[in-house]
């Protein structure tokens, strides 16, 4: 089993851990858990250095490469996520227009943000991260406006920051 970030700050929990290690179970695994930054562990993935890697986006593209289950464990949807106190400066989708919105490195999330951007000419300044840590940290810094995620995030937030928008499709506010 894989993890993200700093093994100090990993709280394994939630349906997706609970899933694997009843599969391990069934299969009489023995999970061993790596931190590393996402694009690294994609990549371990894709040459065969681990074997299982969670919330990895289905892609055409990466179902070339990897297989994914016939059953996913969950949709996926993303959205904009901003600092509590920040929630009543948006609106609607156009206040985001120039805004500087932190994303993870080379995920599925960036790719469909940046798609996002381009269809609305919201001129979004994409700043890429290497782990959610250093993204919410931004955040907090004010070093970014929003952050972007997926919905596996909303259990994790606790209070800080509030899903603002979901996008693409509805870019609806909440």
């Amino acid at each position: 089993m894989i993890y993200k970030g700093n093994p100090d700050t990993i709280h394994k929990s939630g349906y997706t851990y609970e899933y694997l290690l009843m599969i391990a179970s069934f299969n009489n695994w023995r999970y061993v858990y790596v931190y590393r930054p996402w694009s690294d562990l994609l990549e371990d993935l894709a040459v065969g250095r681990i074997d299982i890697l969670d919330n990895v986006s289905y892609t055409p593209e990466r179902a070339k490469q990897f297989d994914f289950s016939v059953m996913p464990i969950r949709s996926e949807a993303y959205y904009l996520f901003v600092p509590e106190g920040q929630k009543d400066k948006y609106q609607n989708k156009e206040d985001f227009f120039g805004k500087r919105i932190g994303v993870g490195r080379d995920t599925t999330v960036s790719i469909q943000l940046r798609q996002w951007n381009k269809d609305n000419g919201l001129n979004l300044q994409i700043i890429e991260y290497p782990d959610y840590e250093s993204r919410v940290l931004a955040l907090r810094q004010r070093k970014v406006d929003a952050i972007a995620d997926f919905t596996a995030r909303m259990d994790t937030i606790k209070g800080y920051m509030v899903p603002i928008l979901l996008y693409p499709g509805e870019d609806r506010i909440y």
